[in-house]
């Protein structure tokens, strides 16, 4: 953490990856996801993705987590349903309507669907009983102004700055390579938005 800091002195420390990461697989080990995370298959490929997505969200910058993660569910296979309930109550701080919503609470999504679609009939009062919604979210350990602010960037210009952010000019990383693919599917999805608020 000491490196982090002298590096980057702007930085705000805020958890740490190893428990945040050990939190999340026990979860999913729980949830008994750890054998299919495991498979050489393309279903295990899915969840192994589809965790490893979740894992890097803290690298993101705070106010487009929430988009992020809209992608993430709608990307992810319907095993991982019920963990990704859970990183959104408990990491986001998504509300009991926001995940009734789905994707309607951040506005349209292409298609129509939403990640959470299939939890429709579902009845949160057992899925969000260790959870207390009375107080304000926090978003990563930073207070979010209120639970359904649409914070996502409106132009190409603003997406492209989301790679930039996580990735040096002068070097590629998996997780570099990894955010840019967010920022791919980000500029699809605003292309496709704007394409159907055409006139």
């Amino acid at each position: 953490m000491n490196a982090v800091s002298a590096v980057f002195p702007a930085t705000n420390i805020l958890c740490c990856m190893f428990h945040y990461g050990q939190n999340l697989f026990r979860k999913m080990k729980g949830l008994k996801l750890v054998q299919m995370y495991g498979e050489q298959s393309v279903r295990g490929e899915a969840v192994r993705h589809s965790f490893r997505n979740v894992l890097s969200l803290p690298l993101l910058p705070p106010t487009y987590v929430r988009r992020a993660f809209s992608v993430i569910a709608g990307t992810a296979p319907m095993e991982m349903e019920q963990f990704l309930l859970y990183f959104a109550r408990t990491y986001i701080g998504m509300t009991q309507q926001q995940l009734l919503d789905g994707d309607n609470a951040f506005g349209v999504r292409p298609g129509g669907l939403s990640p959470f679609s299939s939890f429709a009939g579902t009845s949160f009062s057992s899925v969000g009983s260790d959870h207390t919604y009375s107080r304000q979210p926090l978003q990563f350990g930073i207070d979010s102004p209120a639970p359904s602010t649409l914070s996502w960037p409106s132009t190409v210009e603003q997406n492209s700055q989301l790679v930039q952010y996580s990735m040096s000019p002068s070097s590629t990383t998996a997780l570099g390579l990894q955010v840019e693919g967010y920022a791919g599917k980000l500029k699809d999805y605003e292309n496709t938005e704007d394409s159907m608020n055409a006139p």
